[in-house]
């Protein structure tokens, strides 16, 4: 009951800070002012300055440790009711009205928030300890965290930066390895033991390892496209050879063997074309995990007749390899 009536609190005061007219675009001058932070930036290439760290915060490159402790509650204040406030804010005030930010403030605040997560990741594992800030530094991470992907997905959505900014605080950070990557973000989940042998330099690459899964999960749009597809291909890969699937025709793990164990069909899905949704959902879900090995589907076409098949790889979603049954 008390746990209720505190989230219920803390709701209405994120409300009132952020619905209050003018006070977001008040305490955003005193803290860019303060700290200071870039207030409000153009739409160009070349960021506030040249070279891969062009759109940073400069005075953010250890992330929260670089953030006074009498300037974290008001930071974190920010970040949570902005954060809240994006929740309701359509894109016509966003980018048309401009309210309550211009887009220039809303550059300087993604440049912001980006910078001290990304950052924050990167000095923890310099050393392999935290990032700073104490428990004071958690909690604005934490607010920092959900308005960054907050903003982050408004521009996804409907760009209002230019390329490369989310790129940036991680441009020259030394990439950790696909494997180890893989296996950090297993772990950071939950999903497998950390191991450690006890050696230092095993343990160093534990700690790097470990900031690459902070970044993926709190801000993965800090680093490259393609090298979070490589971990994603990884982590399907590790967690089919956990299950003791084989790898399949057509997947990130793809073989020509497809007689060896492991390998063989472990459902045949019969899918409608008319129906090709519903029929999938209803056979799929079921399945569970099992539906990780090979799926061999058959296609019905509208007359309700079997579709004829062309043994050559076959049709495959999501790395499952499907063809018609042999009878």
């Amino acid at each position: 009951m008390l746990a209720g009536a505190a989230v219920a609190d803390t709701r209405q005061l994120l409300g009132a800070c952020a619905f209050a007219r003018g006070f977001l675009p008040w305490l955003w001058r005193r803290l860019s002012g303060a700290l200071p932070f870039p207030r409000d930036l153009p739409m160009t290439s070349s960021g506030m300055g040249s070279g891969a760290g062009a759109w940073e915060a400069p005075t953010l490159r250890r992330g929260v440790a670089d953030v006074g402790a009498a300037h974290l509650p008001a930071l974190g204040l920010f970040c949570l009711a902005y954060s809240h406030l994006l929740l309701v804010l359509d894109d016509a005030e966003f980018f048309d009205k401009q309210e309550p930010f211009t887009l220039g403030e809303q550059r300087g605040i993604a440049v912001t928030v980006n910078t001290l997560v990304v950052r924050t990741h990167l000095a923890a594992g310099a050393k392999g300890g935290g990032g700073g800030g104490g428990a004071g530094g958690g909690r604005l991470m934490e607010a920092a965290v959900r308005l960054l992907r907050a903003l982050q997905t408004r521009d996804s959505r409907r760009s209002f930066t230019p390329p490369g900014l989310w790129l940036a605080p991680a441009a020259s950070a030394r990439p950790i390895a696909v494997a180890a990557a893989a296996s950090a973000l297993t772990a950071h989940l939950g999903h497998a033991p950390k191991e450690s042998n006890g050696d230092v330099n095993a343990e160093q690459d534990a700690a790097a390892a470990a900031v690459g899964a902070g970044l993926l999960v709190d801000c993965p749009h800090a680093l490259p496209f393609d090298y979070r597809v490589q971990i994603f291909r990884q982590l399907v890969q590790d967690d089919r050879a956990r299950a003791g699937y084989r790898p399949q025709a057509g997947g990130v793990d793809a073989t020509d063997d497809r007689n060896a164990p492991g390998v063989q069909p472990v459902a045949e899905i019969r899918v409608r074309r008319g129906r090709l949704l519903e029929d999938t959902l209803a056979q799929i879900l079921p399945l569970g995990p099992t539906a990780r090995g090979r799926l061999a589907v058959r296609f019905t076409n509208m007359a309700g007749g079997d579709e004829a098949g062309i043994d050559a790889g076959g049709l495959f979603k999501a790395g499952a390899y499907t063809r018609p049954l042999l009878s």
